[in-house]
């Protein structure tokens, strides 16, 4: 989103062009054609669930254990924000009986392949051998690797003088 121009340089432009893009479509000028009224009233109200959906996501995945350390109350505030979300989707979309129990199979669909993948990685894991801690580099390794982090370093240096 923040990238425009040449490759890995970054945009001061990118960032506020997008605010300002999300603050035109959540309070559009008058005078906008039906389509457009519509489109404008359908991306208020999908960010109206997204923004707490978002930052649940965001906090789920952050508090999730790494290397058995996990913060339990993002998860819980993280997993709150997410019912929250479809709890205010459904509030909106008020589904009929046919659309709720199609939903219904698609999100036990996506349920059972997440477990699955799990299943697989985890079964995946435990019949690979580990190969413990490796060796520490030798003289000539240790060589060969400071002259590649070296050469990349004074081009580094070199490119932010231009």
């Amino acid at each position: 989103m923040a990238r425009m121009g040449p490759a890995f340089k970054r945009s001061k432009l990118g960032a506020p062009l997008f605010l300002l893009g999300l603050l035109m479509t959540l309070f559009p000028p008058d005078g906008l054609l039906a389509a457009e009224s519509r489109a404008s009233d359908e991306i208020s109200a999908f960010l109206y669930w997204m923004a707490p959906a978002v930052a649940g996501f965001y906090l789920v995945a952050s508090g999730a254990p790494i290397y058995y350390i996990s913060s339990k109350l993002r998860l819980v505030v993280g997993w709150v924000l997410v019912l929250f979300a479809g709890y205010l989707i459904f509030e909106n979309w008020s589904p009929g009986v046919e659309s709720a129990i199609s939903g219904i199979a698609v999100i036990l669909g996506l349920v059972t392949t997440a477990v699955l993948h799990l299943i697989a990685v985890r079964f995946t894991e435990s019949i690979s051998s580990g190969d413990g801690v490796t060796k520490p580099l030798d003289d000539e390794e240790i060589k060969h690797v400071s002259a590649i982090l070296s050469s990349h370093l004074s081009q580094m240096e070199a490119s932010l003088d231009e």
